[in-house]
């Protein structure tokens, strides 16, 4: 019987080669022939294409037509199709390439798993186009903010025009409104002082034991990109950097085919087997959740981790989220890294916006996953278990905070979120125009998840317990609309205390009113005190004393968010990247050494390896990593 060991002795490598591949392959519980593709002694297609040689089959090199009746979502990776013409064509991986050599079958073509990708992508490129945009919406039509669309806009109007008429006009009418206001305002300063109090439990270092190589599971990467050739340096030498075998690593960088930029910058670099472009078929929305949509149906791995253009995880992120996701029950369905800014001291804005990603995501997240609350994701660093994302049919494509939705999502359909006490660095917007509209698009996508998950039927609300009913409530009505009247309301307050004629109503509400707001001030100091921001102890201070205009400045783009959701509710305000942090140039040689101190960390049999000789018949491929 024909062995993988056979082929990769006909396409060149020596013996002594070829054991160090099998004694890796045995270490991590994978097949030889990706080990070999990983280290770059052979390339994928060669590889295929020798294997058909000594097989004595016939080898597809280019792209072929599939018989769309046979397209599955496991035809990849079974490694079998038709195409129109009725012949079998197979590019089996991992046991099906064993099985495959055990039965062989000599009425099959053989081709590559990249080929054979690239014919079902164009086979099906509108099915896919159409499927990332309104999955969720044909599966659970009630999940989604495309269904309304200006409509919700137009009711969210309406009703905080009326709260804001109510509110200025007679106190006993506005009773309705202030005391939940209250309540939200109450339940807020709680929670700030709850993240505060259990700081030490969600900041003390648990030590999480690597996984061993063979345990390790498949991981998918996934990178949606538009316009976002200036940082495409930094961002593959980021995630070239991962402590993550890459025999077990796919990164897909998911490039709209319309940003031929990207996709030209991403083509310059030499990048490693495990990483590799996935166009999105143009349509609408053209959006991040869209193009994940599509890569969700294009990765494979067990686990599957989201990352922006920008972000630069640390190195063992991976390890430690695959660890600790052994360690979880199977109702933990998604992890949540910290997030930090790494240019925080550049001026006013990256100060605050550094603040409030510390307090976000090294206090107030974190108790919330202590005390199994929803979790409003942050819109990167999100580590999911697959077939979770499959069964709740991806993200919502019209949904322009795509991230918070999926989070209480997760929730309402019974599934955890835990805190991943890693982190990841990111930019902030440099300027006020791009900080400006990428803060717009946050509170409108709050507005929208509030108006889509209110539509929430009653069973959905008894399958959570009193304090997630609270919680939930703050998500979908407190932030947004606390970030639209808490303005109004102070100034109600002032009016009412200025006025000479004060009734009991009157004189009960500002005194109330009076204690939540320093009772609200006190918790948030507490809060900035207690976060720890990647700042200088001067740009701390000075963050900290800027803290009450950059709030203003929130209070004020809600109302322009509020506008946008009537006028264009699906608009998704691009932040540009690259504009202040500086880029690193991505080459070959300190990729393809950090992938080798990747390889040497894994224990296997360490030999010299020779030169790659390379047969007649097959391509040149790249120059094996010194081990």
């Amino acid at each position: 019987m024909v062995s993988v060991r056979d082929v990769l002795r006909y396409m060149g490598l020596s013996a002594r080669q070829c054991a160090d591949i099998e004694t890796r392959a045995a270490a991590l519980k994978t097949g030889p022939e990706t080990v070999a593709i990983a280290w770059g002694l052979v390339t994928e297609d060669a590889f295929y294409a020798a294997l058909a040689r000594v097989l004595g089959l016939g080898f597809l090199a280019r792209r072929f037509d599939v018989d769309r009746r046979f397209v599955s979502p496991h035809a990849v990776e079974a490694g079998l199709t038709r195409d129109t013409r009725g012949r079998l064509i197979a590019a089996p991986q991992g046991i099906w390439l064993d099985r495959f050599l055990v039965e062989r079958p000599a009425f099959s073509i053989l081709t590559s798993p990249r080929i054979l990708r690239d014919s079902q992508r164009a086979a099906l490129r509108h099915e896919h186009a159409l499927c990332a945009a309104g999955e969720l919406g044909l599966s659970t039509p009630g999940e989604t903010a495309h269904r309304d669309g200006s409509a919700s806009g137009f009711t969210a109007g309406a009703w905080v025009l009326a709260l804001v008429a109510i509110l200025f006009g007679d106190p006993l009418l506005s009773l309705p409104i202030t005391v939940p206001l209250f309540l939200v305002f109450a339940w807020t300063i709680a929670q700030r002082i709850v993240a505060v109090a259990v700081r030490s439990e969600t900041r003390r270092p648990h030590p999480i034991e690597t996984l061993p190589p063979g345990e390790l599971p498949f991981y998918s990467v996934l990178v949606p990109l538009y316009r976002e050739d200036a940082v495409i340096g930094a961002l593959v030498e980021a995630l070239g950097g991962f402590d993550y075998p890459p025999e077990k690593l796919e990164i897909l960088f998911l490039v709209e085919t319309q940003d031929a930029m990207t996709r030209n910058a991403l083509k310059r670099y030499r990048l490693p087997s495990f990483m590799r472009i996935v166009p999105c078929p143009d349509g609408v929305p053209r959006t991040k959740p869209r193009a994940l949509n599509l890569g969700l149906h294009e990765c494979r791995g067990e686990f599957v981790a989201i990352y922006d253009a920008e972000d630069r995880p640390e190195p063992d992120q991976l390890l430690k989220a695959a660890a600790l996701f052994r360690t979880q029950p199977d109702d933990v369905a998604c992890l949540q890294a910290e997030l930090a800014i790494d240019q925080a001291d550049n001026h006013f804005l990256t100060r605050g916006f550094a603040l409030e990603y510390a307090m976000l995501f090294q206090l107030v997240v974190p108790s919330f996953c202590v005390f199994n609350l929803p979790v409003a994701l942050g819109g990167t660093s999100n580590h999911f278990r697959r077939s979770v994302l499959v069964a709740l049919h991806g993200w919502d494509a019209w949904n322009v905070t795509e991230d918070a939705d999926l989070g209480l999502r997760l929730a309402w359909h019974g599934y955890r979120v835990v805190h991943l006490a890693s982190r990841t660095w990111e930019e902030a917007p440099d300027t006020f125009k791009f900080w400006q509209r990428q803060r717009v698009r946050w509170i409108k996508g709050w507005m929208q998840t509030a108006l889509v998950q209110l539509r929430r039927p009653a069973n959905h609300w008894r399958n959570l317990s009193l304090l997630q009913k609270i919680a939930m409530l703050h998500h979908l009505v407190g932030t947004p609309v606390a970030a639209l009247m808490t303005p109004l309301f102070a100034v109600a307050l002032l009016v009412e205390w200025m006025d000479g004629v004060i009734s009991p109503v009157q004189e009960g509400m500002i005194a109330l009113g009076s204690a939540l707001a320093v009772a609200g001030v006190i918790s948030m100091v507490a809060l900035l005190l207690a976060a720890k921001p990647h700042l200088s102890p001067r740009a701390y201070l000075r963050a900290l004393f800027g803290a009450p205009i950059y709030m203003l400045l929130i209070w004020g783009c809600a109302w322009l968010a509020l506008i946008e959701l009537v006028r264009h509710p699906f608009r998704w305000n691009k932040t540009p990247h690259g504009e202040s942090v500086a880029v690193v140039a991505a080459t070959a040689l300190p990729l393809r050494a950090k992938i080798a101190r990747v390889i040497r960390a894994t224990p296997f049999r360490r030999k010299a390896m020779p030169a790659f000789a390379h047969a007649d018949d097959a391509p040149r491929t790249q120059t094996p990593p010194r081990l």
